[in-house]
């Protein structure tokens, strides 16, 4: 919330798309410039809702991004990663030229990933394969940067400690 506030700040147009959250959190709101688009509800105990939430937010969110074809996309998460690998993927067949960013807020092992979410861990081999395509990964301290360096062996020069860099181009695409 701290990034997209700084959005607003500099007056950066951008389009969030995210999903309601559990009913005791309050709704996170902001002003015209940053448009958050929620799709679906994070907080459902019966997994085959979990599931069916996660493949319509999915496709709204890949419907989107045909739509618009952003310049720049940032994604947070490996459960994010689903409508950004079918844009890069079929883009790159259609001509779609895309600069790709992600942030991780939680570290995940890949010990976490081979127990949790099938799902999850589908997606997870998914982001690796395309981690080629990824300008800049960040994440939210140290800490976290490093355990993902010793478990990915992603190259330091592509990785940032902070997010900010990602929207002022410091970031080179190969």
């Amino acid at each position: 919330m701290n990034f997209i506030k700084l959005l607003e700040q500099e007056k950066i147009k951008v389009v969030v798309f995210t999903s309601y959250p559990p009913k005791k959190f309050n709704l996170f709101r902001t002003n015209s410039c940053v448009k958050i688009v929620r799709i679906g509800t994070s907080n459902y105990d019966n997994r085959y809702l979990r599931l069916l939430n996660y493949f319509i937010f999915y496709a709204f969110a890949t419907l989107k991004l045909f739509i618009n074809r952003p310049k720049r996309i940032l994604y947070f998460e490996t459960n994010s990663f689903f409508p950004i690998y079918l844009y890069v993927r079929i883009g790159k067949i259609i001509g779609i030229k895309t600069k790709l960013f992600c942030h991780y807020h939680e570290f995940t092992s890949t010990n976490e990933y081979m127990n949790g979410m099938k799902l999850t861990k589908w997606l997870y081999f998914k982001e690796l394969r395309c981690h080629k395509y990824i300008c800049c990964i960040s994440h939210t301290n140290t800490y976290r940067l490093n355990e993902f360096i010793q478990h990915t062996g992603f190259p330091i020069e592509q990785l940032f400690f902070q997010i900010t860099l990602l929207l002022i181009g410091r970031c080179n695409h190969k």
